[in-house]
């Protein structure tokens, strides 16, 4: 087919996108390529949750097409989570250098963090005087079910701090289990310092005993009413199929805390990702490097977690050859429209001639990378 022959003259800076889906909102409205990739995302059934592409492969911009079309869209941002406050404890890195495994206590902070989200967006809680009236309205509905109850009381223990800002509530548990912690050693080390470094002057001794009442410790954290609450949202709050919810989490490839503690706090993610299944009208997404999470699993497999057992959350990100000329045509097209003309334009219509072949970026032919490991 001839090509056209009209000629533009584009502005210096023109462009058809920007690298970072972020910078990109102008183009990714109007010129969005639906590869499959966002009903999948959009079914709470389907188990794919985790996001999983390289650097550029569109993560970003499926979680940003999510929140325009659905309406319940949540996002938590990892720096918005105070963990820098965990990271810079001086007793979660003490007993963690000496082994005890904290992955129960940060699965603890994730499964808060969703709840209470959840929660506010469902009940619109905004103000304490929302608070109050949320209270009220859930006596009549629980009252004659013993679990919802005991799920019910647990909201009531907690009273208004249940619905402090994030923040707050992960400085919160994280004080408290610095304080178990410290206890269940005092009476073997009364005057221990817990600085940078301390835990390598313990003899073996100290560091086994050390390690094993840590360890009782964190084994000790009593999620039975946070799982209580788990079956409240289960069983009595989000029982409509037509109100979906979803939690979008981006920025995780990004050095939001010190890796040491980054890599398990993602593993503890993914755990509770994978449980929240559950919960039928609620989704929560995650999006992962394919390198980072490859690290992930390697950094933590001593936790237990198997990777083979979570792969059925992946939704890797993968463009065809023609996906990714639909992709350039439509930008082309939005952007010689917008400035120049109403017809039809594609890239075939501004790219140079080839000597070879008047079309030849069709009938090049793009390398194939290879694809993530099955």
């Amino acid at each position: 087919m001839p090509r056209k022959s009209n000629k533009f003259r584009f502005k210096k800076n023109a462009t058809i996108g920007a690298p970072a889906a972020e910078e990109d909102a102008f183009f990714l409205e109007k010129c969005f390529v639906d590869t499959g990739d966002l009903e999948v995302l959009r079914d709470c059934e389907n188990p794919k949750r985790l996001i999983i592409g390289r650097t550029g492969a569109g993560k970003t911009a499926l979680l940003m097409r999510l929140q325009e079309t659905e309406e319940h869209v949540i996002t938590v941002s990892p720096f918005n989570l105070s963990v820098e406050f965990v990271s810079n404890s001086n007793v979660i890195r003490f007993f963690s250098e000496l082994g005890v495994k904290l992955d129960l206590f940060y699965k603890l902070l994730w499964r808060h963090v969703f709840t209470v989200e959840i929660l506010r967006e469902k009940y619109a809680i905004h103000s304490r005087a929302d608070q109050q009236r949320f209270w009220q309205s859930l006596p009549d509905i629980f009252k004659r079910d013993k679990r919802k109850k005991e799920a019910l009381d647990y909201l009531k223990k907690h009273g208004e701090s249940f619905f402090k800002e994030t923040e707050e509530r992960v400085k919160e548990a994280t004080r408290k289990t610095e304080s178990d912690l410290r206890a269940s050693i005092s009476g073997v080390l009364p005057n221990i310092d817990f600085s940078v470094g301390s835990a390598r002057k313990l003899s073996d001794e100290q560091k086994v005993e050390v390690c094993h009442r840590g360890q009782e410790v964190v084994n000790q954290v009593k999620v039975r009413d946070l799982n209580e609450m788990f079956n409240l949202l289960t069983e009595g709050i989000l029982t409509d199929k037509q109100q979906k919810f979803y939690v979008v989490i981006d920025g995780l490839d990004e050095h939001w805390i010190d890796d040491s503690i980054r890599f398990h706090l993602i593993r503890a993610l993914i755990d509770t990702i994978r449980e929240f299944q559950k919960v039928r009208t609620v989704k929560i997404v995650a999006c992962l490097r394919t390198d980072l999470i490859e690290r992930v699993f390697r950094y933590t497999r001593a936790s237990g977690l198997q990777e083979e057992k979570m792969k059925g959350l992946y939704l890797h990100l993968h463009w065809t050859r023609e996906e990714l000329i639909q992709l350039v045509n439509q930008r082309v097209q939005y952007l010689v429209r917008d400035a120049f003309t109403n017809s039809e334009v594609t890239c075939l219509d501004i790219l140079p001639v080839s000597k070879k072949s008047p079309t030849a970026f069709i009938d090049y032919e793009m390398p194939q990378k290879p694809g993530p490991p099955l």
